[in-house]
């Protein structure tokens, strides 16, 4: 049997959630038709204007890479379907490409109780805030956007000082081909990931090195970021006793991030 090692903090996590008042996480659950992705994000803190946090844009041509699989069957752990990415000049990249827009207004940390940073907000395009462009199989001569979801709930939170937090999303399943092919589009959709730090440009400064830090603080800064966990069709888990399930199914995320990041360059054979 194999062992899965939790990190220390997702541990103190739990605990502390358990004898502590907190904000107010969303803690979605996914159902069904679960997809694994590893992306990286720019957080721009924006002065007093909201935060946005925005996937990386890639050059033209050069996409994919982020949603590793697909999992219809969800929570049957298997099948678990390989997505793909067309390159401009025709090459196969191992991933999807995923973009993720949201915008953080507001603030409804509990007073220095963890969460002491608990950010609210909501999706950052008119549109689609979630879109997924890619193939299904590694024989695809063309990308096709596999799912989209319009987010009008979002968490961020952690505690201050720490170089990972989580971000959660709720909203609506709007297309897809994946999506329309099991009938989704209108449906509830969720997203969960950790959100660590990678680095600060010199001379900025860390907005989360506050506690009770909100969009509205007058701070002009960019925080660079990699955002790695799960979305699909979801349901809200009641406040605060499903915690500790919520964090041991990020953890769970975790793992399989390892493998997304082992293997987001290997070309199809």
């Amino acid at each position: 049997m194999k062992h899965i090692a939790i990190a220390p903090w997702v541990v103190a996590v739990a605990v502390l959630a358990g004898a502590t008042t907190r904000g107010a996480p969303l803690t979605p659950q996914i159902v069904s038709d679960l997809f694994q992705f590893d992306v990286s994000m720019i957080y721009s803190t924006n002065g007093i204007a909201p935060d946005r946090v925005i996937s990386v844009t890639k050059p033209p041509g050069a996409g994919g890479g982020d949603v590793g699989f697909y999992r219809p069957n969800w929570p049957t752990l298997n099948p678990a379907l390989p997505l793909y990415y067309v390159q401009g000049g025709g090459p196969l990249t191992f991933g999807a490409d995923l973009l993720l827009d949201v915008l953080l207004t507001g603030s409804d940390a509990a007073g220095g109780a963890f969460p002491n940073i608990s950010l609210t907000g909501t999706g950052g395009r008119p549109g689609d805030d979630v879109v997924v462009t890619g193939a299904t199989s590694p024989g695809a001569a063309a990308n096709a956007t596999l799912w989209t979801m319009d987010l009008n709930q979002v968490s961020f939170y952690g505690d201050a000082g720490q170089n990972t937090f989580l971000l959660e999303g709720l909203g609506t399943i709007t297309g897809g081909t994946l999506a329309t092919a099991k009938t989704l589009v209108g449906k509830t959709g969720v997203i969960r990931g950790y959100f660590d730090i990678t680095s600060i440009p010199p001379g900025l400064l860390n907005p989360f090195i506050q506690a009770n830090y909100a969009p509205t603080d007058n701070i002009a800064s960019v925080v660079l970021a990699t955002l790695s966990g799960q979305f699909g069709v979801g349901v809200l888990i009641p406040e605060p006793s499903t915690l500790v399930l919520s964090l041991v199914g990020l953890a769970a995320a975790l793992v399989a991030r390892g493998r997304l990041v082992g293997r987001r360059t290997r070309q199809p054979g």
